[in-house]
This record gives structure tokens, sequence and C-alpha cells, in this order.
């Protein structure tokens, strides 16, 4: 997996950010959720499935806008059960991540999975769940 440019990421699955520096998901014009996740929320693949768990909660505010989008993703996507796909992001800093702080400013990079479609399975308004199978 070659590191990518953020957008690029996005760009790869026809998927167009409303905003670079905040956004981390849109919708793609194939109508698919692509979504940009962090590497350790990602529980040990089991039965072929790589699960994706994070709580909107997690983030402390810095991205109201970016956190409203993906709320809004999300509630789209669970209710016409779309497609999603994997932008993976890692950091050298995961603690200040789960502190929910503004990770733009962390030595981060970026791939796509393009063998992975996930299902979001839960969301309740705050946790969420996204199962990736090999496609």
């Amino acid at each position: 997996m070659a590191s990518l440019n953020y957008t690029t990421a996005f760009q790869r699955y026809k998927a167009k950010l409303d905003n670079p520096n905040w956004a981390v998901s849109a919708i793609s014009a194939d109508g698919e959720l692509v979504i940009s996740c962090w590497k350790q929320y990602f529980e040990p693949p089991a039965d072929g499935v790589l699960r994706y768990v994070d709580s909107l909660s997690r983030w402390n505010g810095s991205n109201r806008a970016g956190w409203n989008l993906l709320r809004r993703h999300l509630e789209i996507t669970l209710a016409s059960n779309l497609n999603v796909r994997l932008v993976l992001a890692r950091t050298d800093n995961p603690e200040a991540v789960a502190k929910g702080g503004d990770a733009s400013k962390l030595n981060n990079t970026f791939s796509t999975r393009e063998d992975l479609i996930g299902r979001l399975t839960h969301f309740d308004g705050d946790h969420f769940t996204i199962e990736f199978r090999r496609s």
C-alpha cells in the first residue's frame, strides 16, 4: 500500500471531500460512503471480517463541521444501506487521536484498500461499527 495524498485517496473512489481541511467522509459518485478510518480502531481480523469501531464522542469539538458531516453521512449510509469504502489513516501519535484533538497537525499517512467493501453494521448516533470484507 503506497502512501497517498489525503484528497487523492478519496478520489480513488470517485469521492470529493467538501473540505479537505476538516472532512473525513464523502459520498462518492458511485453512491458509496468513503471514510477515513484510523488504523488503531480496527479490531484484529476474525472470520474474514475487518471490524472498525469508533465513536463520534471521541472528537473534542475542534472539528465540528467534519463531525456534523460524518454524522450525516453515517445516517444516510444506515438508512440507504450504502457500501462503505476505506481510506486507511495512520498516525505517528495515536494518543493525540484518541484524545480527539486536531489530527490534521499530526504526521499522518493515507492509503486505500480497494479490495475491501464495508457495511455499517451499527450506529446509535455516537458509536459506530463498520465491517469490511474482501470484495
